[in-house]
């Protein structure tokens, strides 16, 4: 199993977001001991040190490691095909406006 977090501060400095990754971390890893846990960083050095079993994901490589599809990739194939198109037109418009709003 592959598990991706995506921490609230990416350069770990703040004592309060490293508390709740390391509390993260270490239920992930109490509840799947084998799995391989990957965590979106600027400072990976600083992930290594903190964090010896993390992998370290630049943020920039979000794009990579996420589907962006809103309704996941199994919804439209268990709908009608009609069905299933509106849903895709629906998510690419809300894509659209995300990306437009940033």
């Amino acid at each position: 199993m592959k598990i991706l977090i995506e921490p609230s501060e990416m350069y770990l400095l703040n004592v309060g977001d490293q508390a709740m990754l390391e509390v993260t971390y270490d239920r992930f890893r109490s509840i799947w001991p084998n799995a391989e846990i990957r965590i979106f960083t600027k400072a990976p050095e600083r992930l290594k040190s903190m964090l010896p079993g993390a992998i370290p994901v630049s943020p920039w490589d979000r794009g990579r490691c996420i589907d962006h599809r809103i309704f996941g990739w199994r919804l439209p194939h268990l709908l009608p095909r009609a069905l299933a198109a509106s849903i895709r037109q629906t998510e690419q418009v809300l894509m659209k406006k995300f990306r437009n709003s940033r």
